[in-house]
């Protein structure tokens, strides 16, 4: 039920164990946040801003297989805007040097970050912490509501409460991963990732008797006690 990457991988997978699949999605594009939108001059555009990690294991596995492509990686930057100035945010001295927290602060920042990242939580913790209760109790009130709070919010908007700590565990690995010698690096689709959403919806509907749905809605499932299957 629904194909954004999330169906459409877990389709894929299921095709490739030998089941017949019906992905059922309730608008009328595929590709969930990889929906694509053409511009005035025709070109293709992602309608939210995506980019891909070195360590984006399956994404890389299905461009090539799928397209024959892979990312295009640059060298990326990131800055906090606070109080009408930037401050540049792309490693150790720039939190060193980072003016609104102090420094015990900074130090917590830094030990909150590698317990986070590197795994050290109990994973029901994880799952059971919201990501604003979470930030808050590890790296403290002051760098939640300087640093995070504002990212966050700005991020999830009013769903950020439902959202479990495990997100930023697994984010802060992906990006602290993507990094070599300081210098983070994101991939890029080139043309955007419509061909990849194309290839995968087309390998779908010509394997096994399988099936897309757009615009359609399951609104009740019904268990058939007599053959022991749902309809």
């Amino acid at each position: 039920v629904g194909a954004g990457y999330t169906g459409l991988a877990t389709a894929v997978y299921l095709i490739d164990q030998g089941f017949k699949v019906y992905l059922i999605e309730k608008s009328n594009y595929l590709g969930g946040l990889g929906k694509i939108v053409k511009l005035s001059n025709k070109k293709l555009c992602e309608s939210f801003y995506h980019h891909y990690f070195i360590n984006d294991k399956y994404l890389i596995e299905f461009l090539k297989r799928f397209i024959n492509k892979t990312p295009t990686y640059k060298t990326g930057s990131m800055s906090i805007f606070s109080k009408n100035n930037y401050y540049s945010w792309n490693g150790l001295l720039d939190l060193i040097f980072f003016p609104k927290i102090n420094f015990v602060s900074k130090i917590r920042f830094i030990i909150s970050t590698i317990i986070l990242s590197k795994g050290f939580l109990n994973k029901k913790m994880l799952d059971r912490t919201s990501l604003l209760k979470g930030m808050e109790t590890l790296f403290g009130v002051e760098s939640f509501k300087a640093i995070w709070e504002p990212i966050l919010y700005g991020k999830f908007g009013s769903k950020v409460d439902v959202i479990p700590l495990r997100w930023m565990a697994g984010r802060l690995k992906q990006r602290i991963e993507s990094r070599k010698f300081g210098e983070e690096k994101l991939g890029y689709m080139e043309g955007s990732i419509f061909r990849l959403t194309e290839s995968i919806a087309k390998f779908i509907d010509k394997s096994n008797q399988s099936k897309i749905y757009k615009c359609s809605q399951i609104k009740k499932i019904i268990f058939n006690t007599k053959i022991s299957k749902y309809k």
